[in-house]
């Protein structure tokens, strides 16, 4: 692989087309932002003198360079076999947009990216986690303490707000955290599906929405994700699943007293409400995980493969079978991408803190005054609520 001696006639690649989507072919969006993102890496990192070149063709007329300086500051700083590979493949991609794909340099690229995916597949085939994932993964123990502070948290403000608690946004976002994250992590937990749920009043209902919860009682919580999510067809289930309550009874009650619970204090059509009491975006929702920790990059896919990781060294075969249906894949793909070793221990050593039912508020004793106002600020909150989402339902 030669930098070529004098400049070759080959298609320009404008950046801005390139960030544009251009060059997409039958690429989706979300791989075409990788290459862009590693490219973005790239000029912050190792050629920051290219950042105001207008095209990216200097990655194809000085591809030894290139490849020999990236190689050497993966290298330096201990970088992965995944980084390597991605820098590959964007080089791969930019030669075939420049010269055609049926050229002598292309085939050696593609050699190249052959033996790379290999040794990363071999990788991934040991449940190791690579670059990316290190910087998602969090332990199923630690997102379940995680979800207990950050419930104690908003237990401790609602308790001792004596007045208007029910109006207060940002203590009713902080409910809503605590519950994402319950959602997420107990139960086997599904896409970005569960972010657009709707609360709805009967089964019949739950059957018209993309995804609904409906909540008859406390052993009758139904969910419904009524579209295709690669290729799995549409699916309805009870949060009271005997399967799942066999190995995980406590965190599923746990999931069901925090949903009941949460409604009941905020009532409202959608799971998921900011604070504007409107349904979440699922951008605004992905922004929330990824906000709960400073270290890791919280996400639903690590969410899952947390799950998977604690879970399934633990679980028979048809309790797999059944979180492989519930999360909307299959065994072999949780084995295959979602479990990864990690040190975590006997499911025993887990206390989650359940909602405490008190007969000794912490709230401070009230005047007869402040009690009145209390209830009245309730009444009208309740009676405004109904009326404004008569008009919007």
């Amino acid at each position: 692989m030669l930098d070529y001696k004098s400049k070759p006639q080959i298609t320009s690649i404008s950046k801005k087309e390139f960030f544009n989507y251009k060059f997409k072919g039958n690429n989706t969006e979300r791989t075409e932002l990788n290459y862009i993102n590693v490219y973005k890496a790239w000029i912050n990192n190792i050629f920051p003198s290219e950042s105001s070149n207008p095209t990216l063709d200097w990655v194809v007329l000085k591809q030894n360079e290139v490849l020999h300086r990236l190689l050497q500051y993966r290298n330096d700083n201990n970088l992965s076999l995944e980084t390597i590979r991605k820098d590959i493949n964007l080089i791969m991609k930019l030669v075939k947009i420049a010269v055609g794909e049926r050229v002598e340099i292309v085939n050696k690229y593609k050699i190249l990216q052959m033996a790379l995916s290999k040794m990363h597949e071999t990788k991934e085939q040991n449940n190791e986690l690579n670059e990316d994932e290190e910087k998602s993964f969090v332990p199923y123990k630690d997102l379940i303490n995680l979800r207990n502070k950050i419930y104690e948290e908003w237990q401790d403000k609602y308790e001792t707000t004596a007045l208007n608690k029910y109006k207060n946004p940002q203590l009713r976002i902080e409910n809503i955290k605590a519950l994402l994250l319950t959602f997420y992590t107990c139960f086997p937990p599904s896409r970005n599906e569960a972010l657009n749920i709707e609360i709805v009043d009967s089964e019949r209902q739950g059957k018209t929405k993309d995804a609904a919860i409906y909540i008859k009682d406390k052993n009758n919580v139904w969910v419904y994700y009524n579209d295709f999510k690669k290729k799995h067809p549409p699916i309805e289930f009870n949060l009271a699943d005997t399967v799942i309550l066999s190995y995980s009874r406590k965190y599923v009650d746990l999931l069901i007293e925090t949903i009941i619970e949460s409604v009941n204090d905020y009532p409202r059509k959608h799971l998921f409400i900011n604070s504007k009491d409107e349904p979440y975006t699922e951008k605004g929702l992905q922004k929330m995980l990824y906000d709960l920790s400073k270290d890791k990059n919280i996400g639903v896919n690590s969410l899952r493969s947390s799950y998977a990781s604690y879970w399934l060294p633990k679980v028979n075969a048809n309790q797999v079978q059944r979180i492989a249906y519930l999360m909307r894949t299959s065994a072999a793909m949780l084995y295959k991408n979602y479990l990864k070793k990690t040190n975590e221990g006997s499911e025993e050593e887990e206390k989650p803190k359940t909602i405490q039912q008190t007969t000794t508020p912490k709230t401070p004793k009230l005047t007869q005054q402040q009690k009145e106002e209390f209830k009245q600020n309730r009444k009208e909150y309740f009676k405004k609520y109904y009326e404004t989402k008569k008009t919007n339902y």
